[in-house]
């Protein structure tokens, strides 16, 4: 009893303070960020950020309003307003805004926000653009059902559906945490990312991952049109169970069971084993090494046996 308080506590606590965070970065002035952080401001977006990362905030700049066309054709609306995107270039500082570790940016659609983890999206040249994008389908989405509840992995699906299938936390894709998961029967119940998705780093992977498929499988099967038109049902008031409904005619539990059915084909074992590809590799480096070794330590011994039989001393 005493132990569920506590973690009570904590989770109000952890909450208060990332509401906290998330205000300041709206009400206070951008100079409250540090004395020397930066702000630039065109018709398409306001962006903040430190003097280490100009560069990185001018092709922010360049790359927006690009975007935003891509963007407004694929969901045939305009997103309204100048978003502001922040910068950060301390990993540490923007931990504390999210829940996972994972993360590296994140949308808060109800104040036009979006914030950008850049110390972990330097790594490819493209990738900093495609988590701008990511963070923007956010907004346009939630814009859209003008702040409607939109189920976590519908949002996380679309945006990642719209942004050439990038998400917005630290998975370079190499390993297929959904192919497993549909290996050994480990899926995760659509019903239960309508909110959250579990904090586990698998478990998070695995959502994003089924958020994605999810929603390409709606769009190959049904087609863009009746996929974005669930959220103008969310939109019109309607529970996600009708939305679904409404705009595909069938009910949502009979369309995950058939999803999952369709993954039942990629069930084999090479795709189980490509998970530990990986340490297969290690291993099978190690091995050789280990080889190559002993081969030297043999040659090495029959060497100096040849020498010791030469040596007529």
């Amino acid at each position: 009893m005493l132990y569920d308080r506590v973690m009570k506590m904590n989770i109000q606590f952890f909450h208060a303070a990332r509401i906290f965070l998330l205000v300041s970065l709206i009400l206070l002035p951008w100079k409250a960020f540090g004395t020397s952080d930066r702000f630039v401001e065109d018709e398409h977006a306001r962006i903040i950020f430190p003097p280490k990362l100009e560069s990185m905030a001018m092709e922010v700049k360049q790359v927006t309003p690009r975007i935003k066309e891509e963007l407004q054709h694929i969901f045939e609306w305009e997103l309204r307003g100048k978003p502001l995107i922040i910068l950060l270039h301390e990993s540490g500082r923007f931990q504390q805004m999210v829940k996972s570790p994972l993360t590296i940016a994140f949308a808060q659609p109800k104040r036009n926000l979006v914030v950008i983890d850049c110390s972990r999206t330097n790594r490819y040249p493209s990738h900093l653009r495609n988590v701008v994008k990511h963070e923007l389908c956010h907004l346009y989405i939630h814009q859209y059902v003008e702040n409607r509840q939109v189920p976590r992995w519908l949002d996380e699906g679309i945006a990642q559906w719209a942004s050439d299938g990038i998400s917005d936390i630290v998975h370079e894709g190499k390993r297929s945490f959904l192919n497993r998961a549909a290996f050994t029967g480990e899926l995760l119940p659509i019903h239960s990312l309508s909110r959250d998705f579990p904090l586990g780093d698998a478990d998070f992977i695995l959502a994003y991952e089924e958020s994605k498929d999810f929603v390409v499988y709606m769009v190959n099967l049904y087609g863009k049109n009746k996929m974005l038109r669930i959220l103008d049902f969310i939109k019109a008031g309607e529970n996600l169970n009708d939305a679904v409904y409404s705009s595909l005619n069938v009910s949502l539990g009979v369309l995950e069971k058939d999803w999952r059915s369709s993954l039942e084909s990629r069930k084999t074992w090479f795709a189980h084993l490509s998970f530990y590809l990986y340490e297969f590799l290690f291993a099978f480096g190690a091995m050789i090494t280990v080889y190559a070794f002993i081969r030297i330590i043999i040659k090495k011994k029959r060497y100096l046996q040849a020498e010791d039989e030469d040596d007529p001393s």
